[in-house]
């Protein structure tokens, strides 16, 4: 690193051995990852929801409480942006999970209220 005391060291490792030790690494970080995922199955986590997931639209998307991307599955008709919301985790995916809105917040949800055309106004003057 520039400004730094071992800068005056020189780099004595090769480039070939620092790219294998980073893709070890990585493949340690993935396994961990997506054991601590698939840890999750099963359970009840609260998640916050963000907003419509990008890849599917009848699904939404938010953040558990330990800020892993939870999916909701069928929720895309309903109004919970911006609310705390009890999904259960069934599905586990390499760097998110598929839960299931609970019975009680799925009643208690409103449905999406139809987003009005966005209208011009007539120029006026000359």
């Amino acid at each position: 690193r520039p400004n730094t005391p071992a800068l005056k060291l020189g780099d004595d490792v090769p480039q070939a051995t620092k790219a294998e030790r980073l893709q070890r690494l990585f493949a340690v970080s993935e396994r961990l990852g997506g054991d601590h995922l698939r840890g999750l199955l099963g359970t009840s986590q609260r998640v916050l929801v963000e907003g419509v997931s990008k890849s599917r639209q009848d699904n939404l998307t938010g953040r558990s409480e330990h800020n892993e991307i939870v999916h909701i599955a069928n929720t895309g008709g309903l109004d919970l942006v911006g609310r705390t919301v009890a999904v259960t985790i069934i599905d586990a995916f390499k760097h998110s999970l598929l839960g299931e809105l609970a019975a009680e917040d799925r009643q208690t949800a409103r449905p999406l209220r139809p987003v009005a055309s966005k209208r011009s106004l007539p120029m006026v003057g000359g």
